[in-house]
């Protein structure tokens, strides 16, 4: 960046010429060098930070330096910036210092000029000031490392907003399966209720009792989510077995059985690898219900197998076999 400064040379130092010229940049320039005339001869390069004053450098001063924060899009060319303000000029009082008599200064051999006041640079120094932070490589690595961090900080909100939806739909699904509970048990005991009485006015009256109503599977209460493909598997389990799971109360009506989680690993833990249900172990340690009920479910027609029963080892397999037994539409097939 070029320009001309006509400076009053007794009274203006290199250092000062320093200033003006950092000044005139409007960055913090570093390893600014100044040469009297010709800047390419080493000798003639400037003492940094002198007090030394310009009268006894030349007519001419160069400088060089690095400018750290290049390029940026409002710094001029060297053309720009000298025909924006092709000539400076400093400015201060001034006054010789030589014999004085009767209150008039008059020359003496050893008189000198001397300032009053302190160098101004008129016009103004016009400077070239950035209006970026950093410079265009730096500001894209800052840009993309502020996304990045704006990027991570919107993921873990997101998972933290994820998680939370996923939990109150969990504990929203708990209550309307509690709540489900308990009108099934209000409908079963009204219902039992119904019976006995409806039995002890038939026996009054001298009549056989009416059959109780076949059994009814009823529909889920909660949403049916999508299957999960090889959660329900034909399982094979023998007379003692049946038994003790509560298998053989099974039947063509009401082929659901829900055995707790906890019984089946107590059984597994108990017999070990002579237990029926063994081979299970795994898929039943994993069991995602809220309930802790595995559903076991009478393969009356082999559909899946010719084993005699299927469990169902995810709960969404569970709702899915709940819902298309009550609609009528039997065991969904295997996947």
């Amino acid at each position: 960046m070029n320009f001309q400064l006509e400076v009053q040379l007794p009274y203006m130092s290199i250092a000062e010429l320093e200033e003006i010229i950092k000044k005139r940049h409007g960055d913090p320039i570093e390893n600014l060098v100044l040469y009297k005339d010709d800047p390419r001869d080493k000798a003639n390069k400037l003492e940094s930070a002198s007090e030394g004053k310009l009268d006894k450098v030349g007519t001419n001063v160069f400088y060089d330096y690095y400018p750290p924060l290049d390029p940026f899009n409002n710094r001029p060319t060297a053309h720009e910036a000298y025909s924006t303000n092709p000539l400076l000029k400093s400015s201060c009082t001034e006054e010789y210092e030589g014999q004085v008599i009767k209150g008039v200064v008059y020359w003496k051999e050893d008189g000198f000029w001397k300032n009053t006041t302190p160098c101004e640079v008129k016009p103004s120094i016009l400077p070239w000031s950035k209006t970026a932070e950093y410079d265009p490589f730096t500001a894209r690595i800052k840009a993309a490392e502020a996304k990045a961090e704006a990027d991570r900080i919107a993921a873990i909100e997101a998972e933290a907003a994820r998680v939370k939806a996923e939990e109150e739909a969990r504990q929203e699904a708990l209550r309307q399966e509690r709540i489900a509970k308990k009108k099934a048990i209000k409908e079963e005991k009204k219902r039992v209720a119904a019976e006995l009485k409806a039995a002890e006015e038939a026996a009054a009256r001298g009549e056989e009792p009416p059959p109780p109503p076949a059994p009814k599977i009823e529909m889920p209460t909660v949403p049916i989510p999508p299957r999960v493909k090889g959660a329900s598997v034909p399982a094979f389990l023998g007379p003692t077995s049946k038994e003790y799971f509560g298998l053989t109360k099974a039947t063509k009506d009401m082929p659901l059985v829900m055995v707790p989680k906890d019984m089946l690993l107590a059984e597994i833990k108990e017999k070990g690898k002579i237990s029926d249900v063994y081979i299970f172990k795994a898929e039943i340690e994993k069991y995602d219900g809220a309930d802790g009920e595995i559903c076991f479910c009478m393969d009356r027609d082999e559909v899946y197998s010719d084993e005699g029963f299927i469990a169902c080892f995810k709960e969404a397999e569970k709702l899915n076999f709940q819902a298309s037994l009550a609609q009528g539409n039997g065991i969904p097939p295997p996947m």
